[in-house]
């Protein structure tokens, strides 16, 4: 929703009433409006834009694509999805930010180097994902508590982490007139509602 159509905050949390059940669907929504939301974000970039990393601290967009997908693999599917296989057996190295306990990363200095998975390659991985999120949340497992905290977790992740850091990274990769530097912004609505914490960052 852009700025002015309306209130972007998700209605009161009401799972006291309604179950987890009834979460776990507003959460779904909210999951699915955020990874559009993310990709809407690329929407300007050529695919040479997607792997730039002008600087150590600030990663490609191809690796927050790919590690903010990775995060709903490993927290949400890995623990709750019954016969679960990991997507590739390489992804939880490469995208790995800094959750230690998981597994070895591979070095944030060296993301711009890595010319694979392909940008097309991330974007299949994130519906991949996307699906078997959705499909999950179909069953009775969604009635978790801990796994709407997880989904929760998640989105408020990819809706703070990586449209924050892909948004105020790109004066530092792209000239003065490309694509990120010229986009409008508008202020963000943060905080929470009933029981439930939110952000909604938007492109007016």
């Amino acid at each position: 929703m852009k700025s002015g159509e309306g209130d972007d905050r998700p209605a009161a949390d009401t799972s006291a009433e309604d179950g987890e059940g009834g979460r776990a669907a507003r959460l779904l929504r909210r999951f699915r409006e955020t990874r559009a939301h993310t990709e809407r974000l690329c929407e300007p970039l050529a695919t040479e834009d997607y792997v730039i990393q002008s600087m150590p601290d600030a990663s490609p967009v191809k690796w927050h694509l790919a590690h903010t997908t990775w995060f709903f693999e490993t927290f949400v599917l890995a623990p709750h999805e019954h016969g679960y296989r990991p997507y590739d057996d390489s992804f939880g190295y490469l995208h790995n930010s800094y959750y230690e306990a998981v597994g070895a990363r591979h070095p944030r200095a060296r993301r711009g180097m890595l010319t694979r998975p392909t940008v097309e390659q991330v974007y299949t991985y994130r519906s991949s994902v996307d699906e078997r999120i959705g499909e999950i949340l179909s069953t009775p497992v969604a009635a978790e508590g801990k796994l709407c905290d997880l989904l929760e977790l998640g989105v408020n992740h990819e809706g703070l982490v990586f449209q924050a850091a892909a948004v105020t990274d790109s004066p530092n990769a792209f000239p003065a007139r490309g694509p990120w530097v010229t986009a409008r912004t508008s202020a963000s609505v943060i905080g929470m509602s009933g029981a439930m914490f939110f952000s909604t960052p938007s492109l007016v």
